[in-house]
């Protein structure tokens, strides 16, 4: 529903994975292979209620080392594992950051690929980019024994590759190397450190040589700025995004992954308020299936495609298999995980949703998002309520800005009956509609009647067009039911993309008893109970 510095009323960004080249994966040159990785991996199961058998299903068909990370005794660190930092840029235009950022995510995909090797999440391990905290510190917030810091020197059609290997507990410097390629070399480049980091590591790992791809430098140059742009997650960030994505087709047609963003991007700023809805949707599908087409094994052809059909189509069936095909492709991906959660909890599967947000949280524990996500499938259940406002205030204190995080904080903190909190809340949200929207919530729950329909008046004159599904969450929670039917079939025939959310959204829950919720849900295409 949210996403951090951005006014919408669809669920937050997925963030990409990955910046490479396509039909054959970047990383091929020379091709990881593993021969001996024997690392036993415990179990995670850390939730106390015990999941239903459709969730232990869902999340027990993958094998234990690609859907769970490895794990150490409480108060233990994994010794194989390693957090990518940031590495720093020195190329004289200080513009090419996007070019040193994408390295660095770049060579954590290749080590995530390794089996037995604990990896911290691209968006926790860049949380420390620019903020002066020692290593042991690092180490110790993200659980890793090890760190992996370097520099990226650019110019012209050559790349300085300095990386080095570092135990976090001592300082003490495992390994280091400096590399000087060719930029068309840079994938091969990214192989190699990632073997060497990982035989340092004492892995068992078996390299085998292959014949490099070809690659466009330029393309890849558009593409690293394309994801530099959509982490921005704003409507000019996105619209940026389009435009790099366009360059790295033009010169390079057969660039999947350059299809696969631009879809999202599409997805994300028409969603978001960017351009209409019709003109995302024309646009992304298009991407989507050239993304597919070009590359079916790719995790973010398949994310996208999931975006379109969940978004534009509300083809729930057909965006849950492409979600958990993304998720199958790149499963310890905390990114993945979390959108296949978001599809699960669409669909009603709440328990489902909630065990997979809280794995995207343990594998990316600095993401503001995976902690807003979390919070959303939580919220639905009351004995989960403690649970859904901690995983808020954590997001918040990580994305204090961000939009619509504060409203949905005061929903859950209304939900508790902490009226005075949720009051204090919501007037902290950034965005006037969605603080009109909380504020107005906040009144029909304390019962100031007057109030309530005041605010509740000035969200319908300003933002009465984007916010139907919102106002509908007022009038149910009021005991209008008449109203909240009309807004929500406003919505509908809209075609607003926070109906996605309906059957998880508890201020709708006075509605389900009223024979038109079965008939609202029936034409969205749901079940009115998926687990029955």
């Amino acid at each position: 529903t949210i996403v951090a510095g951005v006014a919408d009323p669809g669920p937050a960004s997925p963030r990409p994975a990955t910046a490479g080249r396509q039909k054959s994966r970047p990383w091929l040159v020379p091709a990881i292979l593993t021969v001996a990785a024997t690392a036993a991996l415990a179990l995670w199961q850390p939730w106390k209620q015990t999941p239903s058998a459709r969730t232990a299903s869902a999340l027990t068909d993958q094998p234990p080392s690609a859907t769970q990370p490895p794990t150490a005794p409480p108060g233990q660190t994994v010794q194989k594992s390693v957090a990518v930092l940031a590495f720093a840029n020195l190329s004289d235009d200080k513009d090419n950051e996007y070019f040193s950022d994408g390295i660095s995510e770049e060579l954590l995909n290749v080590l995530a690929k390794i089996p037995g090797l604990k990896v911290s999440a691209r968006t926790s391990a860049f949380y420390f980019k620019g903020k002066q905290v020692q290593l042991p510190e690092i180490a110790k917030q993200l659980g890793v024994a090890y760190v992996v810091e370097g520099s990226v020197r650019k110019q012209g059609d050559k790349v300085r590759i300095t990386a080095q290997l570092i135990k976090a507990a001592d300082g003490f410097h495992v390994w280091s190397d400096t590399f000087t390629r060719d930029l068309k070399d840079i994938f091969a480049v990214q192989d190699e450190i990632a073997g060497l980091i990982a035989q340092n590591l004492s892995l068992k790992l078996g390299i085998t040589a292959s014949a490099a791809s070809a690659v466009n430098p330029a393309a890849y140059q558009h593409m690293l700025q394309a994801r530099f742009f959509s982490r921005k997650e704003d409507n000019e960030g996105w619209s940026k995004s389009i435009e790099e994505c366009r360059a790295a087709l033009a010169l390079d047609p057969d660039y999947a992954l350059a299809a696969a963003e631009m879809a999202r991007s599409y997805i994300f700023l028409c969603r978001f308020g960017g351009i209409s809805l019709s003109e995302g949707f024309r646009a992304a599908r298009p991407a989507a299936e050239r993304a597919l087409a070009l590359n079916p094994e790719l995790p973010e052809a398949n994310n996208a495609m999931g975006w379109v059909l969940r978004t534009a189509d509300w083809d729930w069936r057909r965006a849950d298999a492409a979600f958990r095909r993304a998720y199958e492709l790149a499963p310890r991906s905390a990114d993945m995980i979390r959108d296949y959660a978001v599809i699960r909890n669409n669909q009603g599967f709440f328990a489902e949703a909630i065990e997979l947000g809280r794995l995207a949280v343990k594998l990316d524990p600095l993401n503001a998002s995976t902690h807003c996500y979390a919070s959303l499938f939580l919220a639905w259940f009351d004995g989960h309520l403690d649970e859904a406002v901690t995983e808020m205030q954590r997001g918040l204190a990580l994305a204090p800005e961000a939009v619509e995080w504060h409203s949905i904080l005061a929903r859950s903190l209304i939900l508790q009956g902490r009226l005075p909190e949720a009051a204090a809340t919501a007037e902290r949200e950034p965005s006037e509609r969605y603080r009109l929207f909380a504020r107005a919530l906040v009144l029909s729950a304390q019962k100031n009647h007057p109030a309530a329909e005041q605010a509740r008046s000035e969200l319908i004159e300003k933002h009465g067009e984007t916010m139907s599904f919102h106002i509908a969450e007022i009038f149910a929670l009021s005991g209008e039911d008449d109203r909240a039917f009309e807004w929500l079939e406003r919505a509908r025939i809209r075609g607003d993309t926070p109906m996605a959310w309906i059957l998880g959204t508890p201020t709708l829950r006075p509605l389900l008893r009223d024979p038109r919720w079965t008939a609202l849900i029936a034409k969205l295409g749901l079940a009115a109970n998926p687990g029955k």
